[in-house]
């Protein structure tokens, strides 16, 4: 009988194997180290049968080609990077002059909005001048005939007063 709740055994057990797992990995490791000085020990063993000075010469070419080889690599790593500025300022060149574009484009349709708005406020008082003169001549035209059947009615007037006139005669 046990007073510990399964997840508590999982845990403790979870722990355990992890532990174990650890004191593995320190082992492999130290296995490791061993090996390596075992060679190291292999390499010191080894005879040769160059000069201390052979030996320098060869080390310091070695180490000469290896500056060189690394000068050559810095040096294609700037034409890189310059190559990448050049297109980088080819294509905000490119950027800016398709903006200036949509801009002018934009300003271009702009000036024909305003255009057309103007045509067409000049078209609407044209077309409110003419309705105006039409208006005002139709105006004329009735005060006209109104004066016109004025002095016609005077007229006839006139000639009934003149017909009365000749008829108490």
């Amino acid at each position: 009988n046990t007073t510990e709740t399964p997840v508590e055994v999982c845990k403790e057990y979870t722990e355990i194997i992890e532990q174990c797992e650890r004191e593995e990995e320190r082992f492999e490791e130290e296995e490791r180290i061993v090996e390596e000085e075992e060679r190291f020990k292999e390499v010191e063993v080894c005879e040769t049968t160059e000069t201390p000075v052979e030996v320098c010469k060869e080390y310091t070419e070695i180490i000469e080609q290896c500056e060189k080889e690394e000068e050559r690599i810095v040096e294609e790593e700037e034409d890189i990077k310059k190559q990448r500025y050049v297109r980088q300022q080819k294509h905000q060149q490119k950027y800016a002059r398709n903006i200036l574009k949509l801009q002018n484009n934009v300003k271009k349709k702009k000036k024909e909005l305003q255009k057309k708005k103007r045509d067409l406020k000049k078209q609407k008082y044209v077309r409110q001048q003419k309705h105006q003169q039409k208006y005002a001549r139709s105006i004329l035209k009735q005060q006209n005939n109104v004066k016109e059947k004025k002095r016609d009615l005077k007229k006839k007037k006139e000639l009934q007063k003149k017909k009365r006139d000749l008829k108490k005669q």
